[in-house]
């Protein structure tokens, strides 16, 4: 049988889950001008046209240095916004998959980090994140809360498409060498999701890919697939861009969760990232 899946929010991941969930979950999505999640009267009509089995919450307010400096408007969106939401699914009996952030944690440990470990937000934007998942955890509904990481994909220019467009047209390209993440296509995080719903689990789940490296070590891995002037990438510290907010140094998310609730192992970043160029830039050097 078929599940009804109404999406919230339509940049990237939004509209990832649109393409990229199974044939068996029929899905509709919604833009913030058609539907405003701090709106409740609007998210509860939106749930009774649709008649949904699961609300995915992709909305949020997430570039990290805005927020910093827009606290209030960050909380009222990542915090308010997914508690209403959660609100929702909880007065009509449906469930809610939330969309979360490695941000949750301060990135000072050199080991991964599993779903049950404390939380220490340093920022506005990982704080908000955080009430966020609060919020949703104690509404009543039944929950799915996805921490995800570095994401990229063909749905909005990110990092890896700015600095690619750069660096064909010969224009160098500033990356950070000494923060380490997992960059991540949004493809394989529905792919993962999809796997948890089919499996009806509930919870914290960490998505991310396989590894860690810096901005640097992706671009030049990026340049090497494209052909593409390696001297053209800059290796910089940090410390040496204007940023407001703090960022975690390192986080790695442990996956075994995951892995043991589904069976699913998510690919590394290399192979995801390849896969991305491939897809989007052609193999042609």
């Amino acid at each position: 049988m078929n599940k009804r899946v109404l999406i919230f929010g339509s940049g990237l991941l939004g509209k990832a889950f649109a393409r990229y969930l199974p044939e068996n979950f029929e899905r509709h999505i919604l833009t913030h001008s058609e539907c405003d999640i701090m709106n409740m009267e609007k998210v509860r009509k939106a749930v009774s046209d649709f008649r949904p089995d699961i609300l995915v919450n992709t909305a949020a307010l997430s570039d990290v240095d805005y927020c910093e400096s827009h606290s209030q408007e960050a909380f009222i969106v990542n915090a308010g916004g997914a508690g209403y939401l959660a609100s929702a699914a909880r007065d009509t009996g449906i469930r809610i998959v939330h969309i979360s952030t490695d941000y949750v944690f301060d990135g000072r440990k050199d080991t991964p980090y599993s779903e049950d470990e404390e939380a220490n937000p340093v920022s506005v934007y990982a704080r908000s994140k955080y009430e966020g998942e609060q919020l949703v955890k104690f509404s009543g509904a039944e929950y799915l809360i996805l921490r995800v990481q570095w994401l990229f994909g063909e749905f909005r220019e990110t990092f890896i498409d700015k600095s690619v467009r750069r660096l064909m047209n010969g224009v160098a390209v500033d990356a950070v060498s000494d923060q380490f993440g997992s960059p991540t296509y949004v493809k394989y995080v529905v792919y993962a999701a999809a796997r948890l719903l089919g499996k009806d689990c509930r919870g914290v789940f960490h998505i991310a890919s396989e590894g860690v490296c810096s901005r640097y070590e992706q671009m030049i891995f990026i340049c090497s697939l494209l052909g593409l002037d390696k001297n053209l990438v800059m290796s910089k510290k940090w410390a040496e861009f204007q940023n407001v907010a703090k960022r975690p140094n390192r986080v790695e998310l442990s996956k075994d969760k995951l892995l043991n609730a589904t069976g699913f192992a998510m690919p590394h970043w290399k192979e995801e990232t390849e896969e991305y160029i491939r897809y989007k830039y052609g193999s042609e050097k």
